[in-house]
């Protein structure tokens, strides 16, 4: 599925306030225009169009928690939130928010993550579906009366793990190869 994620840019706004999700599904996520509005006055935020070519499918919002002020306790601060994510009505059921999701899943481990997090309201079946499909637990929490969700990230599920060190803005990240590697270095 080619899609990507792209930051919202002054050109996008209008195209993507004309997506909508269908009738049944409006208790389930705001309208991008909140969406929009409200991440401009959230710290670590990105306003992400979900674009299939030059067409507008989805919008989604995503938090870095490093420094984010608002966490909670039940938050690793080296994870990320989604937000919002939302496909538009006539793009459900194309394999767009398993694409998008994955491209989400790109965006944590750029950023070196070790977790998302995501949370989807009791009666929304179909995303919590999508979630565990593609690897989502919940977490025993309800927050707001959503059943909130989590996923290792793939830089984690494959052993790595960051050494304390940032060289030119990025964090370093280590990984032991096999179990002789520990043993020799003692010797």
């Amino acid at each position: 599925m080619g899609i990507e994620l792209r930051r919202a840019a002054r050109d996008d706004i209008v195209p993507l306030l004309q997506l909508n999700v269908a009738d049944d599904q409006q208790d389930f996520v705001v309208h991008n225009a909140m969406t929009i509005a409200q991440a401009a006055f959230e710290p670590n935020t990105d306003i992400l169009g979900i674009w299939a070519g030059n067409r507008p499918v989805g919008l989604t919002t995503l938090v870095d928690m490093r420094n984010y002020p608002y966490a909670d306790d039940g938050h690793d601060p080296m994870s990320g939130y989604i937000w919002r994510i939302m496909i538009d009505r006539e793009h459900q059921r194309h394999g767009y928010g398993r694409a998008a999701l994955r491209r989400v899943e790109d965006w944590a481990n750029a950023r070196h993550l070790r977790h998302l997090f995501v949370a989807a309201v009791e009666t929304n079946t179909a995303a919590l579906t999508l979630y565990r499909a593609l690897g989502y637990r919940p977490t025993g929490r309800v927050i707001a009366g959503e059943i909130e969700l989590t996923k290792r990230t793939l830089y984690r599920a494959l052993g790595y793990r960051p050494t304390g060190r940032v060289i030119a803005g990025e964090i370093e990240l280590t990984k032991r190869l096999c179990p002789c590697d520990a043993v020799q270095k003692r010797a």
